[in-house]
C-alpha cells in the first residue's frame, strides 16, 4: 500500500511539473529607447502631461524640449500648458546605464494647439430636415431692404430665398426644371430696373460643365423666370459672376467665368442683351493661359469700368483686372504670387482705394491648406503685394472678406481639425501690417461653413450651412449676426 501511494504521488509531481513547463512563456527583449505617447491634437490653454513609455523604463536622465519655444525641462514627467495657437514639436532624450555603456535616445511627436470653437448666437436655420440645401451667395438689397439669398436643394434644385434685414424669411422659390445634372449657383446681382441676375454652373457630366443664366423679377412673394440661357458647347464652361454694366446708354450683362478645352483653362466673359441674347464673347487665352475665375468685383468709374477677378494662374493664386470702355473689354492687368499654389476667392475694394484679397494656398510642410489674405496698392505684375499674411490652424481657407468700421479687416472661411470637424474661422487683421489680431473657430458639435460675410450701418452677418443631425448629413442654410470686436 505504501509503495502504490508513492508511486501515485510521484506520478501527480511529474504532472504539475509539466504543467509548469507548459505555462512558462517567453518574455519579449524591450530595447532601450525614450518612448512617449502624445495626442495630436489638443485645445489652445488645455495643460498636457506626457510620462514615457514601458521602452524608457530604468531611465535615469530625462529631459523634454519644445522646439518652437526653446524651452527644456528635466523631469520624468512632461506638465506644460499652451497658451498660443500652432503646430508644436516636443522631444524626450533620456539615457541610461548599461553594463555595456551609456544608451542615449531621443524622440519626438508634433501636436496642433487648436482654439476652442465658440458658439454662434441668434442662429436662425433655414431648410427641410429630409433636404440638403447650401446657400452659394447673398445679395444685399438697397435701402435695408434685407437680403437675396441663391442657393440650391438637394442636386438639381436652384433656390432663391428671400430674407429681410432681421434673417426672417419672406418668401423662397425653387427651380427644379433647369437641369438633371447637378447645379451650382455662384452670384446673383441686381440691376437697375430692379430684375434679379443669376449665373452658375450645370455638371453636365463628370467631364464637362455648362454655365447658365437666369433673370428673375422679384413678385412680392415669389421670383418669376424672365428668361434663361444656357451655355453648352463641345468645351467644359462655367460662370462665376455677373453684372449689369451701363455706358453710353447701352445696358449689357457681362459674364465672367472659365472655359476649359484640351485640358487647357482660360477666362472668359460674354456680353449679354438685356433679353438674354449673347452679344460677343471674348477668351483670354492669349494673355492669360492656365487661368480661371472665381468671385468677381465690379468697379464703375467715370466713363469706365472696372471687373476684378479673383481666381488662380497655372495653379498659383492670381488677381486679374479687367477693363470695359464703351463695349471694349481688355485685360489691363494681373498680380499672380507664382511662388505659392493655390488660389485666391474674393476681393474687396477698401475705402483708401486699395484692394484686400483672400483665398486659400498650400502649406508646404504638411497636407493641411493655408488660408491667406493681402493687401495690394494697385493690381500689376510689377508690383508686390504691400503685406500677405497666412493663417494655419490646422486647414482653413478664406472664402470673404470686408473691411471694418476702424479700417481693420475681417476675413471668414472654413475650417477643419480632427477635434470638432467643420467649423466657421473669424480672423481680425491689422490693415497697415498684416498682422493677425485674433482668431475665432465658431460652430457647434455639427458641421458649419461659411460662404459669405456681409455688414449692414451696425451688424455684420455669417450666411452659410449647418448639418442636421441626420446620418445623411444633410445640411440647412446658416444666418447668424455677429458683432465685430
Amino acid at each position: 500500500m505504501y509503495r502504490y501511494t508513492q508511486k501515485i504521488f510521484a506520478g501527480f509531481s511529474l504532472v504539475i511539473l509539466l504543467n509548469a513547463c507548459l505555462d512558462i512563456q517567453e518574455i519579449n527583449y524591450i530595447a532601450f529607447k525614450a518612448d512617449f505617447e502624445a495626442p495630436a491634437n489638443i485645445r489652445q490653454g488645455d495643460t498636457l502631461y506626457l510620462t514615457p513609455g514601458q521602452a524608457t523604463e530604468g531611465a535615469q536622465t530625462f529631459e523634454w524640449y519644445i522646439v518652437e519655444l526653446n524651452a527644456t525641462f528635466s523631469s520624468e514627467s512632461f506638465v506644460f500648458r499652451f497658451d498660443s495657437l500652432g503646430r508644436y514639436t516636443v522631444r524626450l532624450r533620456s539615457s541610461i546605464q548599461k553594463s555595456t555603456g551609456l544608451l542615449r535616445d531621443s524622440s519626438q511627436r508634433e501636436i496642433w494647439v487648436l482654439p476652442p470653437t465658440l458658439p454662434l448666437t441668434d442662429t436662425k436655420i433655414f431648410g427641410l430636415f429630409e433636404s440638403d440645401e447650401s446657400v452659394q451667395d447673398v445679395l444685399t438689397l438697397p435701402g435695408q431692404n434685407g437680403y437675396m439669398l441663391l442657393g440650391r436643394r438637394d442636386v438639381n434644385i436652384l433656390q432663391i430665398t428671400r430674407l429681410d434685414q432681421n434673417g426672417n424669411e419672406i418668401w423662397q422659390s425653387e427651380f427644379p426644371n433647369l437641369t438633371r445634372g447637378r447645379i451650382e449657383g455662384t452670384h446673383i446681382s441686381l440691376t437697375e430696373q430692379g430684375y434679379l441676375l443669376v449665373c452658375g454652373t450645370i455638371q453636365s457630366s463628370p467631364q464637362e460643365n455648362d454655365a447658365f443664366i437666369i433673370q428673375l423679377e422679384d413678385q412680392g412673394d415669389q421670383a418669376t423666370v424672365r428668361w434663361q440661357k444656357v451655355v453648352s458647347s463641345v468645351e467644359s464652361e462655367s460662370y462665376t459672376s455677373i453684372f449689369e454694366i451701363i455706358q453710353n446708354q447701352d445696358v449689357s450683362y457681362y459674364a465672367v467665368g472659365t472655359i476649359t478645352s484640351g485640358g487647357q483653362s482660360t477666362i472668359i466673359i460674354d456680353r449679354y442683351q438685356e433679353d438674354g441674347v449673347l452679344k460677343s464673347s471674348q477668351s483670354f487665352e492669349n494673355v492669360c493661359s492656365g487661368c480661371q475665375s472665381r468671385k468677381a468685383q465690379l468697379i464703375n468709374r467715370e466713363n469706365e469700368a472696372n471687373l476684378i477677378v479673383a481666381g488662380q494662374e497655372t495653379g498659383s493664386p492670381a488677381v486679374f483686372e479687367f477693363k470695359i470702355r464703351s463695349a471694349e473689354l481688355s485685360l489691363n492687368n494681373k498680380l499672380v504670387l507664382g511662388r505659392l499654389r493655390g488660389q485666391s476667392h474674393q476681393t474687396a475694394l477698401l475705402s483708401d482705394g486699395k484692394f484686400a484679397v483672400v483665398g486659400e494656398v498650400e502649406s508646404g510642410t504638411s497636407d493641411s491648406t493655408q488660408a491667406f489674405i493681402m493687401k495690394l496698392d494697385v493690381i500689376s505684375r510689377s508690383v508686390v503685394p504691400t503685406w500677405i499674411s497666412r493663417t494655419l490652424i490646422y486647414q482653413e481657407r478664406f472664402l470673404d472678406v470686408l473691411e471694418g468700421v476702424d479700417g481693420d479687416l475681417w476675413a471668414i472661411g472654413r475650417h477643419y481639425n480632427p477635434l470638432s470637424g467643420e467649423d466657421i474661422i473669424l480672423c481680425n487683421f491689422d490693415p497697415l501690417s498684416g498682422q493677425q489680431n485674433s482668431v475665432h473657430l465658431l460652430g457647434s458639435p455639427v458641421n458649419e461653413g461659411a460662404a459669405r460675410f456681409l455688414k449692414s450701418e451696425t451688424s455684420a452677418y455669417i450666411f452659410g450651412s449647418v448639418e442636421n443631425n441626420t446620418a445623411l448629413r444633410f445640411r440647412n442654410i446658416l444666418f447668424a449676426p455677429i458683432v465685430l470686436e
